[in-house]
């Protein structure tokens, strides 16, 4: 963990938490990004590619079946991560303000993802 630029000690970190200065969070569920690569997955216009995608996303290993039919379709999985970083940025605004949070920062485009 890192707080104002510098890192915490653990037990830094458990008084900050219990104090209330410091607020833990938590990885989005795995099934809250599926709901997201399904409802993508709908709004991909090539039928061919539609139905890959959907059929990608049935079972175990869903993630990367997904990741390795985008990268046949550079145009598709550019519009993917577009997609992909509008949902995070609203899943983060929806966090912060749940905690009562202000940004404290110019909203600014979400930088590129790792891909």
């Amino acid at each position: 963990f890192a707080y104002g630029g510098g890192a915490l000690h653990e037990e830094e970190l458990e008084t900050g938490l219990a104090e209330g200065y410091l607020v833990q969070i938590e990885a989005l569920p795995p099934s809250v990004e599926w709901g997201w690569m399904a409802e993508f997955a709908t709004s991909v216009e090539d039928t061919r590619l539609r139905e890959r995608l959907q059929v990608a996303l049935d079972g175990r290993g869903a993630f990367g079946r997904f990741k390795n039919v985008l990268a046949q379709r550079p145009d598709e999985r550019a519009r993917w991560f577009t997609f992909r970083d509008e949902r995070l940025r609203a899943a983060m605004l929806k966090w912060l303000a749940e905690h009562d949070i202000e940004p404290s920062t110019p909203r600014k485009p979400l930088p590129p993802c790792v891909r």
